[in-house]
């Protein structure tokens, strides 16, 4: 009987990767993969479901050799844009768990596995090259927004002299807001109409100001906030408007980031659809659940094309949960077609690749377990560039610490 071509072609090509422990610094497995990486300068780094703790380390590694030895110097998660400026500065002063705490929605910062990247940032903090933090989701997800956003509200619209009628409504709305409550309950439409009013006479005021003090970013974060508004003003759907909204804005703050610093090589950190392209074509059952969806990554492409590389997760076997949860998911069996049966008959336990460069996947639908426990088909290599395979997943653990 003959090899499946992809299965040969996944012997052949694929990274395999001696280790998916950060605590494994010896990185010459991962050589062979550099070249597909010439002329990057943004790697969108995926996982399944945010509970696939196995993800979080086999990411860290990753991380860590980008860093040191491609030159990578930022960091940017699927967390609050403004919480993680906090967070960064912070993070020069504070302990590295406390600070990153302040910025990172608690998925990741109440995880277990996450421990060593954390260790890692407070690590290189004060190093000649230190791996700088950001986010870029329009979503207030940190301590930092519970605590000092209103307060640093309040600083700016001293700084830019706005005086405004019902400044103090504004700041009861914007902590509703940071507790998500205009998704449990609207507010009637006079409020919402009057915070939107005074939330654009501050970035007015923001922006035709004379120069001061991280002005560009308070401009970005204000533009940013608006459409959070809208977020948490929309209705339930099975394809609820906030996901366009919010994955526009999230490619919009990930842009701006690189706009600030010409030379900037970035890391990004998110959930799987959120890195995909073409999401519309995915198709589970007999049904297209991310019909009309646009995702991050598709307008990243659209804007940065081969400087992107998408790095999507999956594994054979395992489940997931949620750090603090205990709704474990566990992985459906899987079929003789699956991405990763292929992975697991080319002997593969760990291993990256990517099929940009190859067609030996190009222009088939194939199933595969991107998008949760059960597979799903779609042609992946138009979805992402690559893939980080872990035969065994494992969920994310509460952190003790």
């Amino acid at each position: 009987m003959s090899i499946e071509p992809r299965v040969s072609w996944l012997r052949e090509s694929a990274t395999r990767l001696d280790s998916v422990d950060p605590a494994h610094t010896d990185y010459a497995d991962l050589e062979p993969f550099r070249a597909e990486l010439d002329g990057v300068r943004v790697v969108l780094l995926g996982e399944i479901m945010h509970g696939d703790g196995s993800s979080f380390t086999a990411k860290t590694r990753l991380v860590q050799w980008l860093h040191q030895h491609l030159g990578f110097d930022a960091l940017a998660f699927e967390s609050g844009f403004y919480d993680c400026h906090v967070a960064w500065q912070s993070m020069q002063t504070k302990p590295a768990l406390e600070a990153f705490r302040e910025g990172v929605f608690a998925i990741w910062s109440r995880s277990a596995e996450m421990l060593p990247l954390v260790e890692y940032l407070g690590d290189q903090i004060h190093a000649a090259q230190p791996l700088e933090l950001m986010g870029f989701d329009c979503q207030l997800t940190g301590t930092a927004s519970e605590t000092q956003l209103v307060n640093d509200l309040e600083k700016l619209r001293r700084t830019v002299g706005l005086e405004v009628e019902d400044w103090a409504l504004y700041c009861l709305e914007m902590r509703k807001l940071v507790n998500s409550e205009w998704r449990e309950v609207k507010p009637p439409a006079a409020c919402v109409a009057k915070v939107q009013l005074i939330h654009q006479h501050l970035l007015d005021a923001v922006s035709t100001h004379t120069p001061f003090a991280h002005q560009a970013f308070w401009k970005q974060f204000l533009n940013s906030l608006q459409t959070e508004f809208q977020n948490q003003l929309a209705d339930e759907g099975e394809v609820q408007p906030f996901w366009n909204q919010r994955d526009a804005q999230m490619a919009d703050n990930l842009l701006w980031h690189l706009e600030q610093n010409p030379e900037r090589r970035l890391i990004v950190w998110a959930a799987n659809l959120h890195i995909a392209r073409a999401a519309a074509s995915i198709q589970q059952d007999d049904t297209f659940p991310y019909q009309g969806f646009i995702p991050m990554g598709q307008h990243l492409h659209t804007a940065l094309g081969a400087e992107i590389l998408s790095i999507a997760i999956t594994g054979l076997r395992g489940e997931m949960a949620i750090c603090w949860n205990s709704d474990v998911y566990k992985f459906d069996a899987s079929h003789p077609s699956d991405l990763e049966t292929f992975c697991d008959q080319a002997g593969l336990e760990n291993a990256v690749f990517s099929w940009r460069k190859s067609d030996a996947f190009g222009d088939l639908e194939f199933p595969a377990k991107f998008c949760g426990t059960q597979s799903c088909n779609a042609d992946w290599t138009n979805v992402f560039d690559g893939v980080l395979y872990t035969r065994d997943i494992t969920r994310s653990h509460l952190s003790k610490q």
